[in-house]
């Protein structure tokens, strides 16, 4: 999942050894500028301070960036201090980002580590605050290296001076610094020589274990995975420790919701297409349910997806449509299918929760993305993705091109209690 890499070379200041930085140190891209990367501390500034960051700069500090979220931004953080073993404080500074509360999440992190299931920051009072791509070796591989002084809300230039400078200073001439009542004996105890020094990059984490998962609030999840199984297991593990919120709806029913989830497969007709653990339907099953997208057929229903597709009620075939556009032209963009009929769906109780289907194709690959404005996410789901990646292979045939991701926005995003 990471890389070790053993850096031999030293560099030597007195007794203090430090590893040469890595060439293309910091590896993580975000919102933060480098300063000298041989310097024990690395500054956070959660919302950001133009003048707080520039003061760090100029006081010495490795690197001094923004973070604003409690989760992917937390992650980077991890991933750029653990591949800089000479980074061995930590100074939280500055104003908090509300909401998220990155700031108290960051200390709390350091303090007292994570929850091995949920990923939870353990003692962090946001609502986003996990970092579920990191493994959790490399998390307390982070803990152990670095120690935190908290000077959150504090905008004291002159204190973040006195710490900056009291962290360099030779263990025998250790200075005390006084930050928010209490007492931080700094100075600077060399590079991290404990464990081997790593590389780790979330791209690679990404790569092998083919999920990226990034929740920043009940308002906004976003899932990339491999394949459609692959993706479901992150779903119900944020519907029952995500930042969810539950409600009784109009039915009468109590649900546990995510708003706009958004889940992109990249391969969606590679297997596992039915996730191991999903027991709603069988495979035989799944594929007769696809097959009613292209029947016209209501079967008793109020409505299938089918009917709106291929016979929609002003008898319209929009597969036919869809096919025949991106036929005469692959950089269309109007190859949309709808299956919401406002004379209709606007005086009835059952609707259909599958709204929107469109598909792009670029460079000889078809892509779709559908958006559903209800979505039981644990029992209907992986029959949607499934009958959608079986529509994305039909149409590939038709116009004779690659079929190529699937990307389903689901705006509630829910599970039944």
């Amino acid at each position: 999942m990471y890389m070790i890499q053993g850096w031999e070379k030293k560099v030597i200041r007195g007794d203090i050894q430090k590893f040469n930085v890595p060439s293309g140190w910091p590896f993580e891209p975000g919102d933060y500028k480098v300063g000298n990367p041989y310097h024990p501390a690395a500054v956070v500034v959660p919302l950001g301070s133009p003048r707080l960051e520039s003061k760090a700069l100029e006081y010495g500090c490795a690197i001094v960036g923004r973070c604003r979220t409690a989760n992917i931004g937390i992650e980077k953080l991890v991933c750029n201090v653990v591949s800089n073993p000479n980074i061995r404080w930590l100074v939280v500074v500055g104003p908090e980002s509300e909401g998220h509360l990155s700031g108290q999440a960051i200390i709390s992190l350091i303090e007292r580590g994570v929850h091995p299931d949920t990923k939870k920051i353990i003692g962090a009072k946001g609502p986003s605050a996990r970092i579920p791509n990191i493994p959790i070796e490399i998390v307390e591989r982070f803990r152990r290296q670095v120690r935190v002084v908290d000077m959150l809300g504090v905008l004291d230039e002159d204190l973040l001076k006195a710490v900056l400078r009291g962290v360099v200073q030779e263990p025998w001439n250790k200075v005390e610094v006084k930050v928010k009542g209490k007492k931080y004996v700094l100075y600077d105890p060399g590079a991290y020589l404990d464990e081997p020094p790593i590389i780790v990059s979330l791209e690679k984490l990404f790569s092998v274990k083919g999920v990226r998962v990034e929740s920043t609030s009940y308002t906004q999840t976003t899932i990339i995975a491999r394949s459609i199984g692959e993706a479901y297991p992150y779903i119900v593990w944020l519907l029952d420790h995500g930042s969810f919120v539950e409600y009784v709806d109009e039915r009468g029913s109590r649900v546990r919701e995510l708003l706009n989830i958004l889940i992109h497969v990249r391969k969606p007709l590679a297997e596992p297409m039915v996730p191991r653990e999903y027991n709603i339907l069988s495979r035989s099953e799944l594929e007769e349910y696809a097959k009613t997208y292209l029947n016209p057929s209501r079967r008793g229903f109020e409505y299938t997806y089918g009917e709106r597709i291929v016979a929609y009620p002003t008898r319209v075939n929009q597969l036919e449509y869809v096919v025949k556009k991106l036929s005469n032209n692959y950089n269309t963009r109007r190859a949309v299918i709808v299956t919401w009929y406002p004379p209709k769906d606007t005086v009835v109780d059952e609707v259909p929760c599958l709204t929107t289907i469109m598909f792009n194709c670029r460079n000889g690959v078809l892509h779709e993305t559908a958006v559903l404005r209800s979505n039981d996410m644990i029992r209907a789901w992986p029959a949607n993705a499934y009958a959608l990646a079986k529509l994305l292979k039909y149409v590939s045939l038709k116009i004779g091109v690659e079929p190529g991701t699937l990307t389903t926005l689901s705006i509630s995003g829910h599970k039944y209690l």
